[in-house]
């Protein structure tokens, strides 16, 4: 695994910078002290831990999260200095923070189309939702995904519906993403917590899914599997979902089923078990984006071919030299003159009648420009040929 670097919250770095600024509180739209929050979300067929199912491709995701990583791991000093951090964490901006550092950092050419937003309101997705009548709009701790630039040759604000893209009036927002996370501090509810990512992810589901059906394509999900993922730091435990959609006579569930339970505060080997999930768990969010993109441009492409045009050229006018020679016999063409010169062989041709001698003007000179100081004019000519 990637060298982890954990630090103790000390001088404020970049990532920081992007966790300060928030649209709006949490606590008022989701958090602990909104009663019935759970009740509401519910009702609109958003499952409880209790109530979700496991999604059909189970198996194989415990099978990724479980793969072993080319980059080392990370040392135990990381380990140590993460434990007493967390341990210390005051609220669920510090936790964001040290989460972080678990998470996989990308590659220099992915990063131009593909990032991180840590606290933003959904502002571009819809209030009444289907499965949002009651809460307000999510506001997730962290979401991942392509940005709108990455989905260039396809219309996706005419095209896609309102929750494929998360962030309004934003020119390089998240477009359909993959993988979202949640923080929580010391002193926050823990059901309100998977509640809240629960709600989160439905934005998530609903925005594939709507994308595909705009593209009368399918999904997976309709199937049981399992494509959005969530995590969520609570106090010191690291959990991570599969979360998908199941419908049936008009009604959609949403799902949100817990994969793993890591304690990566405990001990070293599961701060490196949990690390290692998390980042397994995200490099399929990442994929599973690319794979949406790359599927919903496909089937564009083949529902609105391009057709291209080209016009036939006029044919190049002949050059003057073969349109002269191509003229009939007896034919009458017009080509400039110098009058000067036709004045010049007038008095050469009096001079020899006369006997006399003049200079005759250069040979050619009919067909040439036009001698200093005379003019030029349209003249007939009679043009012959020989056979």
């Amino acid at each position: 695994m990637g060298g982890l670097q954990m630090t103790s919250p000390g001088p404020k770095r970049d990532v920081e910078k992007t966790l300060e600024p928030k649209t709006a509180s949490k606590e008022a739209k989701f958090g602990s002290g909104n009663i019935g929050f759970a009740a509401k979300a519910a009702a609109n067929g958003i499952l409880d831990q209790k109530h979700s199912k496991e999604p059909a491709n189970v198996r194989e995701l415990l099978q990724v999260l479980s793969r072993g990583r080319a980059s080392p791991p990370p040392a135990e000093d990381d380990y140590t200095r993460y434990r007493h951090a967390v341990a210390g964490a005051p609220d669920e901006t510090t936790v964001a923070y040290l989460t972080s550092e678990m998470l996989s950092e990308h590659q220099a050419n992915e990063a131009v189309g593909y990032q991180r937003v840590f606290g933003q309101e959904f502002t571009a997705c819809p209030r009444d939702l289907p499965f949002n009548k009651g809460p307000s709009t999510s506001c997730p701790g962290l979401v991942e995904g392509l940005k709108l630039q990455e989905f260039r040759l396809l219309p996706v604000n005419e095209t896609l519906g309102g929750t494929a893209i998360v962030f309004k009036d934003f020119e390089s927002s998240v477009t359909l993403p993959h993988f979202l996370g949640e923080f929580r501090g010391p002193r926050e509810d823990l059901k309100a917590a998977f509640t809240q990512i629960a709600v989160n992810g439905a934005h998530l589901i609903h925005g594939r899914n709507q994308a595909l059906r705009q593209l009368g394509s399918s999904d997976s999900n309709d199937k049981g599997h399992a494509v959005i993922f969530l995590f969520c730091q609570q106090r010191q435990d690291l959990n991570t979902y599969a979360h998908f959609a199941t419908g049936e006579n008009g009604k959609v569930d949403y799902h949100t089923y817990l994969l793993t339970r890591n304690y990566p505060t405990q001990s070293w080997q599961l701060f490196k078990q949990g690390r290692r999930h998390l980042r397994n768990l995200q490099d399929l969010a990442k994929t599973n984006s690319y794979a949406l993109r790359d599927h919903l441009v496909k089937v564009w492409n083949k529902n609105h071919p391009i057709v291209v045009s080209t016009p036939t050229p006029p044919p190049p006018p002949p050059p003057p030299a073969a349109r002269d020679l191509a003229a009939a016999p007896g034919t009458r063409i017009f080509f400039p003159l110098n009058l000067s010169l036709l004045g010049a062989h007038a008095n050469a041709n009096q001079a020899q009648a006369s006997g006399g001698s003049a200079q005759r003007p250069p040979r050619g000179c009919l067909a040439g420009a036009p001698s200093r100081g005379g003019r030029a004019c349209w003249a007939a000519a009679e043009v012959y040929r020989h056979r």
